[in-house]
């Protein structure tokens, strides 16, 4: 990479420049770094749980908590109290279960906005009784044993690449079948 040629002629202008670069460099780290007294209360509010090794944490440890109090902070009530409920369902899970639901997360964070929005949108349209429904066979899928799963799941992949009729004949006969009837329901 070359240097711009006024800073080639200029000699005198680099130190400058390179002072001015590490004083942003340096103060932008430090913002990042803010010890436990530079926080505002309502920040302190909210990070009060690390309020005595707060100065010890990492700095990526930190803006990642300070992010996360900014978003409490715009929440409403009924959004924080989700959010408690989310943590507390975390909690309570085991290992396994976590592993299951960050692997979920990420799948689903890999569909593009667009279809994600629409996924959204259709979730938001079911009935109560439809989503009960819907959740009720996502536990009886999570019931099977791992390797029938796998193989379901499967099975379900290939209904992508059927033609229309096949596909909407498949979903007609899973209407209202348990989760352990759906083979007979998709091709081999």
């Amino acid at each position: 990479m070359t240097m711009p040629i006024a800073l080639q002629k200029n000699t005198s202008f680099r130190p400058g420049l390179l002072s001015l670069a590490l004083a942003i460099w340096l103060y932008a780290g430090s913002a990042n770094a803010q010890s436990w007294a530079e926080l505002t209360a309502a920040q302190q509010q909210v990070l009060s749980p690390f309020a005595e090794r707060w100065d010890q944490l990492p700095e990526q440890r930190r803006a990642h908590l300070l992010k996360g109090a900014e978003r409490w902070q715009a929440m409403t009530p009924e959004q924080r109290e989700a959010a408690k409920g989310r943590a507390e369902r975390w909690r309570n899970m085991t290992p396994e279960q976590r592993e299951r639901v960050s692997a979920r997360a990420q799948r689903w964070h890999e569909i593009p906005p667009d279809q994600r929005a629409a996924l959204r949108e259709r979730l938001a349209s079911l009935t109560p009784q439809q989503r009960e429904r819907l959740r009720k066979r996502r536990e009886a899928l999570q019931a099977l044993p791992p390797d029938e799963r796998a193989a379901l799941r499967e099975r379900f992949r290939h209904l992508r690449d059927l033609p229309r009729e096949q596909r909407r004949a498949a979903r007609e006969c899973l209407q209202g079948r348990p989760v352990h009837q759906a083979r007979s329901c998709l091709p081999p």
